[in-house]
């Protein structure tokens, strides 16, 4: 499974993705509220071998990570997990079993 985070304003929308989840519309990072919780349960409903999971927000760097960050939280380490946070230029990559 992939986990992306990328800039809609520097248009890095990756193609290919399963599932893409807009975030920019989110008031502030917080994943508890339940707009982010709306787009966590939808994007867990997409999660799964060869899944390609994608979170934009603006720039990349604030919503869309923290959206990614919780949602490999709540996937428990279920499968195993690359995350490519573009407008970071980061890679992470995660085992079968390991949660960040």
């Amino acid at each position: 499974m992939k986990v992306i985070t990328f800039s809609y304003i520097n248009g890095e929308l990756p193609h290919g993705a399963t599932a893409v989840f807009d975030c920019r519309a989110l008031p502030d990072i917080d994943t508890r509220r339940p707009a982010a919780q709306a787009i966590l349960r939808r994007a867990l409903d997409h999660a799964g071998a060869g899944a390609v999971v994608a979170f934009g927000c603006g720039f990349g760097q604030q919503r869309s990570v923290e959206m990614a960050r919780t949602f490999l939280r709540q996937l428990g380490g279920r499968y195993p997990v690359d995350v490519e946070h573009r407008a970071l230029r980061r890679r992470e990559s995660y085992e079968q079993g390991e949660v960040p």
